[in-house]
């Protein structure tokens, strides 16, 4: 006898195991009812793939054998989705949301005219922002709470564009969903929580990369950022052999190299390099340019040296 178990919007975790249904590259498996007019669709986020998929009738939808590669959100759009894991069931409702790990057996049955959002997190980004990277339980989380609904309306809102997006920006969304997955795992308290040395300083670089341009970018602001220490985060760029503000420096002067090395009309002007690079004006850049290089930046112009050509391509721009 099978329990059956309508999960509540409220309830943030369920005890017992489920996995993932759906594959990152086939879809999973559709096992008995009828797919006839069923439509999966599927786009990358980055790392991160999405798939929309819509039932018409009611299905099986199976994980492929031996996939423990991804955990998986699932949302339920529109219909009912089932979940079967050993003795139990749970029952979830347009609207819900869910969290499961592929690496557990589980069997999930989705209703006639269901619309499912999935998204597949590989675990090793999960690893590097110092996340479990196994969940042992399936979690539910909680709908109640105004961050996880604006985590959940997010990633509808990305499932509705349908891929419409370019590259980059999809490659950003991304990198968005995996910073709000903690949110996701155990809500509002989640970003304070101690994590490895590396996760940091992953997250930090991350935050830095993406704040570049900003002329105010500080250590306070950077430590805030990612929930730690000025001391702290020295202490972490200090075993790379630099420092924090040290680093942002030179990922700035990266970036303008990369931005110099263009050609004709594509090459910015050097005060545009200078603000897009976060200087705070075209004498500081190239100041710090010719400490750096030995080199003003328009002399490396006039030049095509050898800096350039070695950089160009090897540094994401901004």
């Amino acid at each position: 006898m099978i329990a059956d178990q309508t999960v509540e919007a409220s309830q943030h975790m369920i005890a017992g195991r489920c996995g993932m249904g759906g594959e990152t590259e086939t879809g999973g498996q559709v096992g008995q009812g009828d797919r006839v007019g069923s439509i999966i669709k599927r786009w990358a986020l980055g790392d991160l793939q999405i798939i929309d998929a819509r039932f018409s009738h009611r299905t099986e939808w199976l994980p492929e054998q031996g996939d423990v590669a991804d955990v998986q959100l699932e949302i339920v759009k529109t219909g009912t989705v089932a979940i079967e894991e050993r003795e139990c069931k749970w029952r979830f409702g347009a609207g819900q949301m869910l969290l499961m790990d592929t690496a557990h057996s589980y069997r999930q049955t989705i209703g006639e005219g269901a619309h499912l959002i999935v998204v597949r997190i590989p675990r090793r980004c999960l690893r590097e922002r110092g996340f479990e990277a196994s969940l042992g339980e399936m979690i539910v989380p909680d709908l109640m709470l105004a961050d996880v609904r604006a985590v959940r309306d997010l990633v509808l809102g990305f499932a509705d564009q349908n891929a419409a997006t370019t590259a980059p920006v999809r490659h950003r969304q991304g990198n968005q969903l995996l910073d709000l997955f903690d949110v996701v795992v155990a809500g509002p308290a989640a970003p304070g929580r101690a994590r490895s040395k590396e996760a940091t300083l992953f997250r930090t670089k991350q935050y830095i990369e993406r704040h570049l341009r900003n002329t105010e970018l500080s250590a306070a602001t950077i430590a805030s950022a990612v929930w730690a220490s000025v001391v702290h985060l020295n202490r972490l760029f200090r075993a790379d052999g630099t420092s924090l503000m040290r680093y942002v420096r030179n990922r700035r002067l990266e970036v303008a190299v990369s931005l110099l090395s263009k050609s004709g009309c594509e090459r910015p002007q050097i005060q545009e390099v200078a603000i897009r690079c976060g200087f705070s004006s075209h004498a500081h850049f190239s100041r710090v340019f010719r400490e750096r290089y030995g080199m003003s930046p328009s002399d490396a112009i006039a030049a095509k040296s050898a800096l350039l050509a070695s950089s160009h391509g090897h540094a994401d721009e901004i």
